[in-house]
């Protein structure tokens, strides 16, 4: 066998691996194809106030396990309330599987918890308790292991008055684990690689510095938006 056939199935496996990362320990891209504009509202999105105006969107792509989006949390809840009425919040899920060991299950919770209509009550309960969860990073080798963490999101689930019986089911389903691949698939359809990342319609922003950096953001948004209609 030739160096090439050596070099074609090393760029085979190293691909295999990297589907593997996406899908958090699962080489399945079943269900990850992302219908339309991935700067678009999509009829997956989970949207904290759906009935506000459209014309200006803020969709951040997330990790539940991450600092940074653990820390932009109260800044984006307090703007979710400045700004209910006149910018729409969308939150898509974007695991870092190979750096965030119990991310991925985070995630499946948020969505068994969006089946009883509860998404954002477990998405706050999420990011508010990231301590309680997180795995094994390089300043914690010990950490949480998936299963203790998964253990946690079920009492969050009790806390939140869930069908418990239902919330498992829906956890450990395949739709739930499509849902979230779904969203990575667009994240990486845009070229995204870190979180937070936040798109202000349709355009890529830094992440704001504080809460007054991202309020004059929305706000020069709104103010564009009105003049241009």
């Amino acid at each position: 066998m030739d160096k090439r056939f050596w070099l074609i199935l090393g760029g085979i496996i190293a691909l295999l691996i990297g589907v593997f990362v996406i899908t958090g320990g699962k080489a399945d891209n079943s269900g990850s194809n992302f219908a339309g504009e991935p700067t678009e509202i999509q009829d997956d999105d989970r949207i904290v106030n759906p009935n506000a105006s459209r014309d200006v969107v803020l969709i951040e792509y997330g990790d539940f396990e991450c600092p940074g989006c653990g820390a932009l949390h109260p800044v984006l809840k307090q703007m979710h309330q400045e700004f209910a009425d006149n910018v729409t919040f969308v939150f898509r899920h974007f695991p870092l599987t190979n750096i965030h060991r119990n991310a991925f299950a985070a995630h499946r919770a948020a969505e068994a918890a969006h089946r009883q209509n509860q998404f954002f009550a477990m998405h706050d309960l999420l990011f508010e308790n990231q301590e309680a969860w997180n795995g094994p990073s390089a300043l914690d080798a010990q950490g949480v292991t998936v299963e203790q963490a998964t253990s946690i999101f079920e009492q969050y689930a009790q806390m939140l008055e869930l069908d418990i019986d239902q919330f498992k089911a829906d956890f450990a389903s395949e739709d739930v684990a499509n849902t979230i691949n779904s969203h990575v698939s667009s994240g990486r359809t845009l070229g995204l690689n870190s979180t937070p990342s936040l798109l202000l319609n349709g355009q890529s922003i830094p992440t704001p510095s504080s809460l007054e950096e991202m309020r004059q953001l929305l706000q020069a948004a709104v103010e564009e938006a009105s003049q241009d209609s």
